[in-house]
């Protein structure tokens, strides 16, 4: 008597899910949680109704929110924070002496290196400013 298996392939699939399952039981049972660290953490709340456009918000909304633009032009880097012109070299000395900013958005046209970038982020994460947007493109 011959007799003819037919296979659909789901029992090689089966055997690796059942294999899975007793590798993870298996790694499950090993893993050490430290007692101290299964506390439950609760997360600020966000608001995200904050997340609008500058140019939309009124009042005291705005505050604490700056914007740095990278310019090129000729051989010379052109740096503004808001509207008004700084020397780049001085831009860690402006951000200082304003108060309470938490939060950057920072424009650059292409001629602008990433790599100048790059600084002014660190430069801001070295203020304390963790909030940096990088504006791809704006909206008129």
């Amino acid at each position: 008597m011959n007799y003819i298996f037919k296979s659909n392939g789901t029992e090689g699939m089966l055997d690796v899910i059942l294999s899975c399952t007793l590798i993870f039981m298996l790694m499950s049972a090993l893993v050490q949680v430290d007692s101290q660290s299964q506390q439950e953490v609760t997360l600020p709340d966000m608001e995200l109704s904050q997340s609008k456009d500058q140019n939309q918000q009124g009042g005291d909304d705005s505050i604490g929110r700056v914007t740095i633009s990278l310019k090129k032009s000729n051989q010379d880097l052109e740096c503004f924070i808001d509207d008004k012109q700084v020397d780049y070299q001085s831009l860690e000395s402006e951000l200082k002496s304003m108060q309470d900013i938490s939060h950057v958005a920072l424009r650059r046209e292409p001629g602008v290196s990433c790599g100048i970038e790059d600084q002014v982020i660190l430069t801001c994460q070295e203020l304390g400013i963790h909030q940096v947007a990088i504006v791809l493109k704006s909206v008129n």
